[in-house]
């Protein structure tokens, strides 16, 4: 495909909307696309997932030029709320720890709100996933890989590599997630994330909650086996070198929040206020 553009919600350069479903496609998927543009829910591969109950292929090669939308913008794609026994992604189990089911290539990305490289906004887990762009361009809640997550499952993040160049936008900007906000009711609701290699050239951010992982964090965390290299990180208040700015962090009895066996560095930091590695 060379072009696939809207002035609609729900744009994907391969799929639009799937609310459901029950089969594989195939072994292999390959979309190319030039630009994809929409208004809200815009993704390279798919606007809005909802569920799978098995994945749509054993692997996925998503190359995009450009990728335009509003709101929930997303290099692979724009939204998706899918549960872990509803698998969309494969599950850690189902492959090698070396395997990768999803290869995104995109050279740009542009939303206002809720924009990543990979993923707008996306709900439960990431795995197996190969992930570089060279620009994500947006204004809040924007992130190498995914925008913004919310929600109060767990969020899984394993076995992801994301490579970024240049990152812009305003409040709630990261590296990796732009803005993650959970809760606290218990050890099945924090965001884990293990075997992450993340590492960006640039973040540039005129306003506050910026950090090199996570702009803005509140809930549960268990982090390990994380590489995070940023080259040059910048912002207005509450700059962080792994985490912006956490609002709250919370512990659990069962599952204490915790960051182990990981490495952070950034190599040029600069921000007005409350700024640090």
């Amino acid at each position: 495909l060379s072009e696939g553009s809207s002035n609609n919600a729900f744009v994907g350069g391969y799929i639009g909307y799937l609310a459901h479903s029950a089969s594989t496609i195939g072994e292999r998927i390959v979309v190319s696309v030039g630009t994809v543009s929409g208004t809200d829910v815009v993704g390279g591969f798919a606007g809005y997932i909802l569920a799978s109950v098995n994945p749509l292929a054993h692997q996925i090669i998503n190359r995009v030029n450009n990728v335009d939308g509003s709101t929930a913008v997303g290099g692979f794609i724009g939204a998706g709320s899918i549960s872990n026994n509803m698998k969309f992604f494969p599950s850690f189990e189902d492959a090698e720890i070396n395997s990768v089911y999803i290869y995104n290539i995109v050279d740009q990305v542009h939303g206002d709100t809720n924009g990543g490289g990979f993923g707008g906004k996306i709900i439960d887990f990431v795995s197996h996933v190969y992930n570089k762009v060279n620009s994500i361009q947006g204004k809040n809640n924007v992130g190498g890989l995914v925008g913004t997550t919310s929600n109060s499952g767990n969020r899984i993040y394993t076995d992801v590599r994301n490579l970024i160049g240049t990152i812009t936008g305003e409040s709630n900007v990261g590296g990796f997630i732009g803005s993650y906000s959970g809760t606290f009711s218990g050890a099945n609701t924090q965001a884990d994330f293990d075997s992450i290699v993340n590492q960006v050239d640039e973040i540039i951010a005129t306003g506050n909650d910026v950090g090199g992982f996570i702009g803005s964090f509140n809930g549960l965390i268990n982090a390990s086996y994380i590489y995070n290299e940023i080259k040059k990180l910048s912002g207005n208040e509450f700059i962080g070198g792994f985490i912006g700015n956490i609002e709250s962090i919370a512990t659990s009895a069962d599952d204490p929040s915790k960051i182990s066996q990981s490495h952070s560095e950034v190599h040029d930091l600069s921000g007005t206020q409350f700024a640090g590695l």
